[in-house]
């Protein structure tokens, strides 16, 4: 290495391919200046010092807020906040520290027309620094519960901290000039963490090297005198120390910075098709910060080395090649901005999700709609099932056993530790867990909403089958009774009626003036009527027409007993189950007891209809109308027994307009 290198000395350009060192503009003083003014001075330097050995970050997972905390605190919010009762302050807060790095820029803008800085090279520096803002502040409206905008802002930022380097101001012009593109270490962070992921072991390691490397070249910038600059922190003057130390840490910074453009680039290429387009853009800007950083550190070896830069191309190609180097800069924070704005459309895909669910929750819909959100083509759903105590695929199958593999992973959805369901899909998917988090939940919400669904289902079939099994056991219980009055007291009464008649004939054949005649004939009479009235009680306990005869035989025979006309219309297919029979015959009697007592009507029709698996049964009258099933009145109970059978009853009864009554009886 050369202890007095010749240089041209240089503007504040950070990726300048001639990478002129800042502490070589503040021996020269110099001041700040654009990349064209670079080739055209001719001072010579000591100092074997690129002002644009800027590499990217290192930082550990985002769990760990210790080492960002550390390494630069502007961003240690990105992790100390990141709960979500925060996100409230956190989105109040994106816009003050957005204020203040544009103050800090316009202070920087000052200094360096202060400094005579050409206005070029101030609006470029400005600007890309106040991109870097601008893409945070959006991010973290946009998305308040990531780090990615505190990250943006911070990198904007520090940014404009190397902007101090190329002045004359002491001792800013140390600080800035030793710890400069320390915003490269930033996006190294976002570029291997995006969006929200903990690093693995390798991207730890290009991480933790990166930051060692920054560390350690910041040191020795601060407390190592090169003898270039007034260093008033400088502990050691030893300029061949100062020399090993940045061309050792440089080329770390190399090596790191490539590793880190080659991990992001395998993660792109192993994501699946929806994080693939999301990570792109950042990918892209990543990519060319750590090249920008793996070329700035390599032309300051080189520099050291040879005495000239990676570039020796005459001018104008020099400055050319400088200013396109200063727009790929400029790009990277506009990257970063895209791939966060594809995120949140990404996550956005989550609402389409919800209103699928809502439309249903077959289990193959529900596959489908979750590889369209999830952008995975081989997502498979598998739902648990309680009453077996298995995986079920959404087709039904049984699953044997959920297992992972190289290339696909399982995310269980639980409640209360019980198992819901799982999604066995691309392992990629892992790399955005907001994603994957938003759409489990929705689909938690849909599969246990039609869990509960089913449950309540169930319980209504297990009351409807009570109230059926009720039903039966009290019309069961009819049958007895009647049988028992028919086959019991009612034949016994026959039997005494029999007794009697035949005790009054020999009676009367004997003495047939006798005056306990009348007495035996009024007696007789009387056990007629009774035998008459139990009969009908009999009749109407349980009615035995209906049982040996069917329904239209039944109906007809109410009809014929009913005070009103009544207009019979029956269309039946031979018998029907007893249940829908019974239920049936007592919708006619009862609405045909109401038109005799309530109605004051002149005719009604029955109408019985069979038709497919129903049977439709409607009772019409012309009488004043006004019914309703109140509770406790007989049209309350046929609601009840036509509710056992999942059958429904409609009422139209306006007043002084007769009534309609309407029974639908399921019957296949």
């Amino acid at each position: 290495m050369s202890g007095s290198l010749e240089q041209p000395a240089a503007g504040h350009a950070r990726p300048s391919t001639t990478t002129i060192p800042a502490a070589r503009k503040l021996a020269n003083g110099a001041g700040m200046s654009s990349p064209g003014h670079r080739a055209s001075r001719g001072q010579r330097s000591r100092l074997s010092m690129s002002s644009d050995a800027r590499a990217p970050p290192a930082a550990p997972p985002p769990s760990k807020p210790g080492f960002l905390t550390r390494v630069f605190p502007v961003c240690a919010g990105a992790t100390l906040w990141h709960h979500r009762r925060m996100i409230a302050a956190r989105r109040a807060l994106g816009p003050v520290l957005a204020v203040s790095v544009v103050a800090l820029a316009a202070v920087t803008v000052m200094v360096g027309v202060d400094q005579g800085a050409p206005s070029s090279f101030l609006v470029t520096d400005t600007a890309i620094g106040l991109l870097f803002a601008i893409a945070g502040l959006v991010a973290w409206e946009r998305r308040p519960e990531a780090r990615s905008g505190p990250l943006l802002l911070a990198a904007g930022a520090l940014w404009f901290v190397g902007s101090y380097a190329p002045t004359s101001l002491v001792p800013y012009a140390v600080l800035g000039f030793a710890f400069e593109r320390y915003y490269d270490l930033v996006l190294a962070v976002l570029v291997l963490t995006f969006p929200d992921v903990p690093p693995t072991r390798e991207r730890k390691v290009l991480l933790w090297l990166l930051a060692a490397a920054y560390v350690a070249r910041s040191a020795a910038r601060l407390f190592i005198d090169c003898g270039c600059v007034a260093n008033p922190f400088a502990m050691v003057e030893d300029q061949s120390l100062f020399e090993t130390t940045q061309v050792l840490t440089s080329a770390v910074i190399v090596a790191a910075a490539l590793g880190v453009a080659v991990s992001a680039l395998r993660r792109l290429l192993r994501a699946g098709p929806a994080l693939r387009r999301v990570l792109q853009p950042i990918v892209a800007a990543g990519v060319a910060a750590a090249l920008v950083a793996a070329w700035d550190s390599s032309d300051l070896i080189t520099f050291i080395a040879t005495g000239d830069g990676l570039v020796r191309a005459p001018e104008p190609w020099r400055e050319i090649i400088s200013w396109a180097i200063l727009g790929v800069v400029g790009l990277i924070p506009l990257g970063f901005l895209a791939g966060t704005l594809r995120l949140r459309l990404a996550h956005g895909a989550i609402a389409p999700l919800a209103l699928e669910l809502d439309r249903g929750t077959d289990p193959l819909r529900l596959q489908l709609a979750l590889r369209h959100a999830l952008g995975d083509p081989s997502l498979e759903l598998a739902i648990w099932d309680r009453d077996r105590a298995e995986w079920r695929h959404s087709d039904g199958r049984r699953v044997a056993e959920l297992t992972e593999d190289d290339v696909r992973t399982v995310t269980r959805i639980d409640r209360d530790d019980e198992p819901i369901a799982a999604l066995l899909h691309d392992r990629a998917l892992r790399e955005d867990p907001g994603l994957v988090a938003a759409a489990t939940a929705v689909l938690r919400l849909a599969v246990e909403n039609e869990r509960l669904a089913g449950d309540v289902r169930h319980q209504l079939e297990e009351v409807r089958a009570s109230r059926a099994r009720l039903v039966e056991a009290a019309e069961a219980e009819r049958r007895r009774i009647e049988r028992n009055l028919h086959d019991g007291a009612q034949q016994r009464l026959i039997g005494v009626a029999l007794v009697l008649r035949e005790a009054r004939t020999e009676a009367r054949r004997n003495v047939p003036d006798a005056p306990f005649l009348h007495r035996l004939d009024d007696t007789a009479d009387e056990l007629l009527a009774a035998i008459d009235e139990l009969r009908e009680l009999a009749r109407g306990i349980h009615p035995t027409l209906l049982t040996d005869a069917g329904l239209d035989a039944a109906v007809t025979s109410l009809a014929r007993r009913s005070a009103v006309a009544v207009e019979l219309d029956i269309e039946l297919d031979g018998r029907l189950p007893a249940p829908v029979e019974t239920t049936a015959y007592y919708v006619v009697a009862e609405a045909l007891a109401n038109v005799s007592r309530h109605a004051r009507a002149r005719s009604a029709t029955v109408r019985l209809r069979q038709r497919a698996a129903q049977l439709q049964v409607e009772v019409i009258d012309d009488g004043d109308g006004g019914a309703a099933p109140r509770p406790g009145s007989g049209l309350s109970g046929l609601v009840d027994r036509l509710d056992a059978v999942a059958g429904s009853l409609h009422v139209d009864s306006p007043p002084g307009c007769g009534t309609r009554l309407r029974a639908v009886i399921p019957c296949g």
